[in-house]
């Protein structure tokens, strides 16, 4: 019964409070048949209401309130944050940044909201935004990669960014949020313990070469002093060119021992051509397995279709030769395996700081991967990081030069190198050439066939400018060979002197690039001035290629790097020497 009388009282509670409702929206009820007590009681139930309403209302003021502090909050941290931040739309335009993002454009906020972020980039990086940016798009997922910013006042600062996906408040389009953290002191402290690792390695260069290049004088000046000795106590003439063939053959050494250096260096003479590593690979199995000792297999693994890639073929094998001899003498004496795998890479910006070749960095996109795999005994990384210096060597036969000419050659190359080795397990070398689009052609194996031109009496001189005494005193006895007569003076000023006064009867310049005083260059110009129509053979210790900028603005009609053989030599002058056979 107390049940039923609690159940009626609500009931007319809770139409009491329908009815303070409906009067508070404004409809109108009648209250015809309410009684005083119904109608207190009804004002009662309006006035509980209000109340609740304003509390009600005072939580939302306070979430409000919350609301609005965390997005204050919110747009602090974004604003003042140390870190730049920006937003794209699709096209790369600048939407949204913070304060760190418009100092690091160097520009107020304002003038750079829906501007190109490319205006901010140098040309040769506006390819890696737009793989960042589209890909960031596409994948949904974050993506990495280094870019270097041109402030507004031409400053350029590189940048480690992170890009995602996000979409915009009316969720209508694809945004790309962008963090971009200033790495400028990182590179300074990257490029100094570059720097430092140049300078130990150049220790252990400057020691390793100086030991080998007095070995090869040594050799030298013993067979030549013994040449000389047969020779004045008229022994046999034959033993005499014995003990000089000796010699030759160690200057040659030494020659092969500067190629290398320059390789080292990433400087070496390169004869570039559209090649397929796989053919070059295949043909030179045999090559390859007979450098190996017997106990060791050389297996090939070749993916088809691989691109062709642009590259001298004499420096790839040396490449794949010398990655050989080192796994070679990581196996030591048990039998074991080497494999060399070739497949098509893409790298991606993300990737570009894992195949960095000290300070030199990659673009992105395709590239040919070459890889050679042993089960030798593996490395630590303290050894692992030396490998490429030159002359380092480890418990097993020293390397001399040939990993660090590897190091060069890929550079040369604009390719990338890394290494994986574990102790006890093996060393994997992984090397990326650029891709290229071009096609492979077959060489020509139609050969000159010069013919000699009868030796005559020549009636002009030949003038050598050159500073060192020993190169000046091998050309005239060469030229004396040849009955060619030779004038040889030590500067450019010296040469200039002579030939403003006998030029008439000179026929040809050997001029040496580097000289104290008036260089290669000026004296070559003012050579020009009295005659311009002289024939001048530039000399020099550089490659061909490291001095083309120094001769961009000159002509000369033929160039000798030192050292050279007398054959190379006649070749050359030939030309402009007809009387030379």
């Amino acid at each position: 019964m107390a049940d039923q009388q609690n159940e009626s009282n609500q009931e007319a509670f809770s139409e009491l409070r329908a009815r303070a409702i409906k009067i508070l929206r404004g409809e109108e009820i009648s209250l015809d048949g309410y009684s005083v007590d119904d109608i207190k009681r009804l004002l009662n139930e309006l006035h509980i209401y209000h109340i609740e309403l304003e509390l009600q209302n005072e939580e939302l003021r306070e979430t409000q309130r919350q609301l609005s502090l965390a997005r204050d909050k919110y747009a602090d941290l974004y604003q003042f944050a140390p870190v730049a931040y920006l937003t794209f739309d699709q096209n790369g335009l600048i939407k949204e940044l913070n304060l760190a993002a418009s100092n690091l454009l160097g520009r107020e906020r304002k003038y750079l909201v829906n501007r190109p972020f490319l205006s901010f980039l140098p040309s040769e990086y506006h390819q890696n935004f737009h793989l960042l940016l589209n890909r960031a798009l596409q994948t949904n997922e974050p993506q990495r990669g280094e870019l270097l910013v041109q402030r507004h006042d031409s400053e350029t600062i590189p940048v480690e960014v992170e890009a995602i996906t996000a979409r915009s408040e009316d969720g209508q389009a694809d945004l790309c949020r962008m963090v971009m953290l200033d790495i400028s002191e990182r590179k300074k402290a990257e490029e100094a313990t570059i720097r430092a690792q140049k300078m130990e390695s150049l220790t252990v260069l400057t020691a390793g070469v100086a030991h080998d290049f007095n070995n090869l004088l040594l050799a030298m000046q013993s067979q030549i002093e013994l040449a000389h000795k047969c020779l004045e106590n008229s022994q046999n003439i034959e033993k005499a060119k014995e003990h000089l063939q000796k010699a030759k053959n160690a200057t040659e050494h030494a020659a092969d021992l500067t190629r290398q250096m320059l390789t080292y260096a990433g400087h070496g003479t390169t004869e570039i051509s559209v090649l397929s590593l796989n053919t070059l690979l295949e043909e030179n199995l045999a090559l390859f397995n007979a450098s190996s000792a017997n106990r060791v297999d050389i297996a090939l693994d070749l993916s088809l279709d691989i691109p062709f890639i642009e590259s001298d073929p004499g420096q790839i094998q040396q490449v794949v030769m010398n990655l050989i001899i080192n796994a070679v003498e990581a196996i030591g004496d048990k039998p074991g395996k080497i494999i060399i795998t070739t497949d098509a890479y893409y790298l991606h910006p993300r990737e570009v700081a894992f195949w960095r070749i000290g300070a030199q960095s990659l673009e992105p996109g395709k590239y040919v991967r070459l890889t050679v795999r042993d089960n030798g005994i593996g490395m630590d990384e303290g050894t692992a990081a030396r490998i490429f210096d030159p002359f380092f060597t480890t418990k097993f036969t020293g390397r001399g030069l040939g990993l660090a000419a590897v190091l060069g050659i890929v550079k040369a190359h604009r390719g990338g190198i890394r290494v994986d080795s574990v102790v006890g397990k093996g060393t994997t070398f992984q090397i990326i050439f650029p891709a290229s689009s071009k096609t492979a052609v077959s060489p020509n194996t139609t050969e000159d066939t010069a013919t000699a031109i009868p030796q005559k009496k020549a009636t002009k001189e030949v003038l050598v400018i050159d500073d060192e005494a020993p190169v000046r005193e091998a050309l005239k006895d060469i030229f004396a060979m040849y009955n060619q007569p030779t004038e040889a003076v030590s500067s450019g000023e010296e040469g200039i002197h002579y030939f403003r006064q006998h030029h008439a009867r000179i026929q040809l310049v050997i001029l040496d690039l580097t000289m104290p005083g008036l260089g290669g260059i000026e004296t070559l110009k003012r050579l020009r001035e009295i005659n311009p129509g002289i024939p001048v053979i530039m000399s020099s210790g550089y490659t061909e290629e490291d001095i083309k900028a120094n001769l961009r603005f000159v002509q000369v009609d033929g160039y000798l790097q030192k050292p050279y053989r007398i054959e190379k030599l006649i070749d050359t002058l030939r030309p402009f020497l007809p009387n030379l056979t």
